[in-house]
C-alpha cells in the first residue's frame, strides 16, 4: 500500500499511435469516492509534468500501444517514484478536461 495523500494521483491520459501522443495530457485527480480507492474523481486538474509525460510514453512505446489510454500513477512519498496503478484503454469520466485545456492553453499562446 502506498500511504495515501489526495495530491499524489496522476494520470497520463494521451490517445497513441505509432510510438507517439497525438494529444495528451496529465491529471492530478485531488478527490476521489470513495477515498482510498476511487471509482470516480470530484476534483481533478491538468497539470505539466514532463516526468510523468516521458515515463508514460516510453512505457506506452515498450508495449506498441495504440489508441486511446489513461495511465495511473501514484507518487509514493517514500521513494519520490511514480508508481504504476492500472492501465484504461477506455474513455474515463474526466476526459472532456482535455478539450478545455486544450482551449485554455489557445488563449495563452
Amino acid at each position: 500500500m502506498i500511504p495515501e495523500d489526495d495530491r499524489q494521483q496522476f494520470s497520463y491520459c494521451a490517445f497513441f499511435k505509432e510510438g507517439k501522443a497525438i494529444g495528451s495530457m496529465v491529471a492530478r485527480r485531488r478527490r476521489q469516492h470513495p477515498h482510498d480507492f476511487g471509482r470516480a474523481s470530484t476534483f481533478v486538474e491538468t497539470i505539466d509534468l514532463p516526468a510523468l509525460e516521458a515515463l508514460s510514453s516510453r512505457f506506452l512505446r515498450r508495449i506498441n500501444y495504440y489508441g486511446l489510454v489513461e495511465v495511473e500513477f501514484k507518487l509514493d512519498p517514500r521513494d519520490g517514484q511514480f508508481k504504476l496503478l492500472d492501465i484504461n484503454a477506455r474513455t474515463w469520466g474526466y476526459h472532456t478536461l482535455g478539450t478545455h485545456a486544450r482551449l485554455s492553453q489557445s488563449a495563452i499562446s
